[in-house]
């Protein structure tokens, strides 16, 4: 972890650059405007996707920058090039004191091809550990952008390490930190000990999250007990995606359409009520950082089944080998439908004594390492290093 740094109470223009609207950057955005209050900010992004992630305001205080990207959509490396000349003439005209972007290969990339400084590169998770090995082009990319960086942020062990498998990054240029949540924003809540027990996906319905493995694996879950559960288990899915005719099919096939509920895409002041009504919490991601969706879980008390992937293991262990930093729950491998369906039939069997101690444990966890009004400081001591050392 970085050293501690006191941000000066002065004057200066931030550029923060991101592919998309979404509330993690309304998050970023908004603490460093509480922060840094006699600071200016801009926000240089690319248009919205299909699906509009976040539709509250800009925070007070942050503009949004008119350039030639906020009318592309932008996805590789390739789709950069064009837009080079207009994000200098932003950059230009801004002269900011700092820019922070991300992901790696779109935002981060432009920022080093700009050659513009101090460039604190923020890591998405994904564009690490999976777009960086798709191929070499984007291998190269990632190098590049990383050289070229002054400092780094990522969010967990995972991320950091593969990222120096393209680029010898020192420790001093490391930020990292579980973005975390909005502890009071998902409260503890007692465990349900009526009603269906419920399995909660909150996950976009495309193949890196595994959302076909997960839905295969409840609906065997639902088969394998059938009327022996203690509660009737019932799927309750959030958001949708590329997945969902294949998802459809794979409860057709099962009859289970009685056990699944589609809530469609739920903004993020809503999905609170969600995680408490619910008893048990899953991803079946193939690759992911810290995923926020997991704390707002463990926060809410509830217990994960998420797949056995080094960042995963850095919150959930399983509860025969508990350990006080992660959270309790279930491994399951990627793409092992069984190993989903055992772990969905286990949380449904465990006593209501055990549940209630494991949802005391979790919410303690993320208490501990997942608050994200402390977690947030180390991005200022990231950002006054950088303008200190500048």
């Amino acid at each position: 972890m970085p050293c501690s740094y006191t941000m000066p109470d002065i004057f200066m223009k931030i550029l923060y650059f991101s592919r998309d609207y979404t509330t993690h950057d309304r998050r970023f955005l908004l603490a460093l405007t509480q922060a840094l209050p006699t600071s200016e900010f801009f926000y240089v992004r690319f248009a919205s996707g299909s699906v509009v992630f976040e539709q509250r305001p800009l925070p007070d205080g942050v503009r949004l920058v008119e350039w030639a990207g906020l009318h592309c959509q932008v996805n590789t490396p390739a789709d950069c090039l064009p837009l080079m000349a207009d994000f200098e003439r932003v950059l230009a005209d801004i002269r900011p004191n700092l820019i922070h972007a991300g992901p790696v290969q779109t935002c981060g990339f432009m920022t080093a091809l700009a050659n513009a400084h101090p460039h604190l590169l923020m890591s998405w998770g994904s564009d690490i550990l999976t777009t960086a090995r798709r191929d070499a082009l984007n291998g190269w990319v990632t190098a590049f952008t990383l050289r070229h960086a002054d400092g780094f942020i990522c969010d967990s062990d995972w991320v950091r390490d593969v990222a120096r498998e393209f680029a010898p990054i020192p420790d001093d240029r490391i930020t990292q930190f579980a973005w975390g949540i909005d502890l009071p924003q998902f409260p503890f809540a007692t465990p349900p000990q009526t009603g269906p027990f419920v399995v909660l996906s909150t996950r976009s319905w495309e193949p890196l999250y595994g959302t076909d493995t997960l839905v295969e694996g409840f609906c065997l879950a639902w088969q394998r007990l059938g009327n022996a559960a203690p509660r009737p288990l019932k799927l309750v899915m959030m958001g949708g995606g590329s997945l969902a005719g294949k998802i459809r099919d794979i409860i057709a096939q099962y009859g289970a359409e009685c056990a699944v509920q589609f809530t469609g895409m739920l903004p993020h002041n809503q999905q609170a009520a969600h995680f408490a009504a619910a008893d048990v919490y899953i991803s079946c991601a193939h690759t992911d950082g810290t995923s926020i969706s997991l704390l707002e879980a463990m926060a809410t008390g509830r217990p994960a089944i998420v797949t056995d992937i080094p960042s995963n293991r850095e919150w959930v262990s399983a509860m025969d080998n508990a350990q006080d930093k992660t959270g309790w729950g279930w491994l399951v491998g990627k793409g092992d439908t069984n190993a989903v369906a055992e772990a969905i039939i286990a949380a449904a069997q465990m006593p209501d004594a055990a549940r209630l101690a494991l949802a005391q444990h979790n919410r303690a966890v993320v208490e501990a390492r997942g608050d994200w009004q402390k977690n947030s400081r180390l991005l200022l001591n990231a950002y006054a290093k950088l303008t200190s050392d500048s």
